[in-house]
Parts: structure tokens; sequence; C-alpha cells
């Protein structure tokens, strides 16, 4: 399997860094945190671009809440610039991440989401008299960083991308 390389400077493109502040704040118009961020767009992403190069961007101050959806759940949240930082990566990686997915993967990807999944599942429940229904507990919490890096390194072979990879996995524990 051909490794893929030269991301980052894609990654760290002026235009690639405002179309990430742009699907960040989808959603967060009102917010303090985005509203701060726009207010010093030029400056924001010029510390973005600068911290992304020389690895000094700060990840990892995330803030926990929790909901009931319907059951209790925790849910950690990254602010406001660690989102435009995670879409910026995302716009570049996304369509080499959707070639691995598994087809019947519906979250976060183009074309899919809430109402194909639930399309999706009528065409099954309508062929097969049983089903599995779960939720697993901490998911997120469970998976094994380093099976996660390893998976990465057979895709990625950009240091400097995979380098913000790890950063990004060590925040969360």
């Amino acid at each position: 399997m051909k490794r893929i390389g030269n991301l980052f400077d894609r990654i760290v493109d002026r235009e690639n860094l405002l179309l990430a502040f742009s699907k960040a704040s989808r959603g967060k118009a009102d917010r303090a945190d985005r509203l701060a961020f726009a207010a010093n767009l030029r400056d924001e992403i010029e510390a973005l671009r600068a911290g992304l190069l020389d690895g000094s961007y700060p990840v990892g101050n995330y803030t926990q809440f929790t909901i009931h959806d319907p059951k209790e759940r925790v849910i950690t949240a990254a602010p406001f610039r660690e989102r435009v930082l995670q879409h910026a990566i995302f716009n570049v990686c996304e369509p080499l991440f959707d070639k691995w997915m598994v087809f019947d993967t519906y979250a976060s990807r183009r074309g899919k989401g809430q109402m194909a999944a639930v399309k999706r599942a009528r065409e099954f429940a309508g062929r097969h008299a049983w089903f599995l229904k779960c939720d697993f507990r901490k998911y997120f919490d469970s998976i094994p960083h380093e099976g996660l890096r390893r998976m990465l390194r057979r895709k990625f072979k950009d240091v400097r991308l995979l380098g913000w990879f790890d950063r990004i996995i060590d925040t969360y524990e």
C-alpha cells in the first residue's frame, strides 16, 4: 500500500486555514470564542499557521460537560481555536480517510449522515428478522492510542502531519 506524503503544506495554506475557520464557525456565530477569533481573523490565522509550522500551537485545552441524550453522556469539546486546527487537517485528509472507511459508517461523512443511516437501517430491517442495538460505553476513551498511531503511519508518511496527529492523540486521556 502506498503511503501518502506532502500534505502538511496544504494544511498550513492560508486559504485552507480560512476555509477551516468558516467550517468551524457553522452553528457558532454568536459564541464569544468564535467572535474573538473573527475579530482578529488575520492575526489568528497567522498565529495558527506559525504555530503549526514551528510546533508550538496549543492543543488539548478541552472543556467537559454532561448532556442527557436520553442517557447521561460526558462530552469533551475542543476550544474554537483548536476546532479550526482540526478542520484544517480534516479539509486535506478527509478524502483519504473516506476511502478507508467501511461503507456503513455515516457520522461526519460527505453525502451520509443521520437520514442516510436511517434509510440504510430500514433497508436492512426489511431483509432481516433480527437486529442488534448497542452503544459502546466510553468508546473514544477505549481506543488504544498506539494502535491508532500505527494505523496512521501505515497511511501517511508526512512526518509533520504525523507529529500533529500524535500531539492531538496525546491530549486525550
